[in-house]
């Protein structure tokens, strides 16, 4: 017994049209546009106004490993905790035209250290991590950290992505709206390096 199913012709339709349009999203000029890949940091710096945030984040020093990352030491100090009363938000542009094109990505956490750590808690813990300290729940306390010997390992929580460049603008507000921190950082999405050897 074999059931078949006929999809209506509106339906089908509009399948196909979204194959083709995602195949055209996939490759584009016969090269790969999106897959499995490589997160290069290019840059990472303060994004305050006029030096007013109270956060004070610091890259004391770079040095290349390999390819794709880098061996990092930073000096952040934390006036107060990053608690639940803080709000973060996420900004990402992705580049076109030489130039970076804003709303790639927005991201607004009202409970901005429960919801941080749940989107990207393995690669803060990693950072607090190389200042010596464990961090296992929100708050993250008040204080002075010096990372050493800090390699990012950086996934976006997805198997493939677009390749590009992206600029992120992470933004710390305090329970009265007041920014208390802003750090930027540019990365370069590329195919991963063995995907690479493949084609």
């Amino acid at each position: 017994f074999m059931l078949a199913y006929t999809m209506p012709r509106p339906f089908y339709l509009l399948f196909w049209l979204f194959i083709i349009s995602f195949s055209m999203t996939v490759f584009c000029g016969g090269k790969r546009f999106a897959g499995p890949y490589d997160v290069i940091v290019k840059n990472i710096y303060n994004c305050g106004e006029n030096g007013s945030d109270k956060v004070q984040f610091e890259v004391v020093s770079t040095k290349k490993v390999n390819k794709t990352h880098l061996l990092y030491q930073w000096r952040v100090v934390l006036p107060t905790d990053i608690d639940d009363s803080m709000k973060v938000k996420v900004r990402v542009s992705d580049w076109s035209d030489h130039n970076w094109r804003p709303n790639f990505l927005n991201m607004d956490w009202k409970q901005g250290c429960t919801e941080m750590l749940k989107m990207v808690g393995g690669t803060i813990r990693e950072i607090m991590a190389s200042a010596g300290y464990t961090l296992t729940q929100c708050p993250v306390p008040k204080g002075e950290y010096n990372m050493k010997d800090l390699i990012l390992n950086l996934k976006f929580g997805m198997n493939t992505f677009p390749y590009n460049k992206y600029k992120v603008d992470l933004m710390v507000s305090d329970k009265d709206n007041k920014q208390v921190g802003c750090v930027a950082s540019e990365y370069d999405v590329v195919p991963k390096e063995e995907n690479k050897r493949k084609h």
